[in-house]
């Protein structure tokens, strides 16, 4: 059976742990220049909605290291949900490639296409959140810190995709999330609540800068204008 990542909430905190704990032996393996081939024979079909630098080097040379094929498709290939069908492009897709890796602005897309495509699909952003990218800072966190429960993290900037996810993955990792931005751009507070009433993670939202970062281990900003 397929497996999806389309939000953090999909992995549990063992998977989550035993994922960051597997990319710090990756990372140092390649070092090494001891990459093992992983992915040999597989290929990954990368659509961008929206243009990347950091993202498509990181998943193109990521895949290549590991012996895998990435093939990257743009909107100047074809246009996803317009003149091809989600649901075309998604069984389209799956016979030719091994996983379908999505960055693009609406979420539902994302949805539509994992519901329709019979190999994994990974987000690699929407504007609702960002898995990937959560998982790397929690990776960063791990090796300058050591650790990644109860790690005090203030978050500064406007709320959206990356708020989402780091509040996501409070519901998996205790942390002491602090969360600063004006009350204009304030979070899902839904999302904040439900996430509180899971009961392992504290988070608290503030309108003060200085509130947010007193005694904080990990300073995490973001733009007031989103670039994606």
């Amino acid at each position: 059976m397929k497996r999806d990542f389309i939000s953090i909430l999909d992995w549990t905190s063992e998977e989550i742990r035993s994922n960051l704990d597997f990319a710090v032996e990756l990372k140092h393996q390649t070092k090494e220049g001891k990459c093992p081939q992983l992915l040999q024979g597989k290929t990954f079909g990368l659509f961008f909605h929206k243009p990347s630098l950091r993202t498509r080097l990181s998943f193109e040379v990521g895949i290549t290291q590991l012996g895998g094929t990435a093939i990257v498709l743009t909107e100047q290939d074809f246009k996803i949900g317009e003149r091809e069908t989600v649901s075309d492009v998604a069984r389209v897709m799956s016979r030719y490639v091994d996983c379908i890796l999505i960055r693009t602005f609406s979420h539902q897309m994302v949805l539509d296409l994992s519901k329709h495509a019979t190999v994994p699909v990974v987000n690699i952003l929407t504007d609702f959140n960002h898995p990937c990218q959560v998982m790397s800072d929690m990776l960063t966190i791990k090796e300058k810190l050591g650790r990644i429960d109860d790690v005090r993290i203030a978050y500064l900037g406007d709320s959206n995709n990356m708020t989402n996810s780091w509040l996501n993955i409070a519901a998996r990792i205790p942390l002491d999330l602090r969360i600063g931005t004006s009350p204009e751009t304030l979070p899902d507070m839904e999302l904040v609540r439900k996430i509180q009433e899971i009961g392992i993670s504290s988070i608290k939202v503030t309108h003060s800068a200085t509130e947010a970062v007193d005694g904080a281990e990990v300073l995490y900003t973001d733009v007031w204008a989103s670039m994606g």
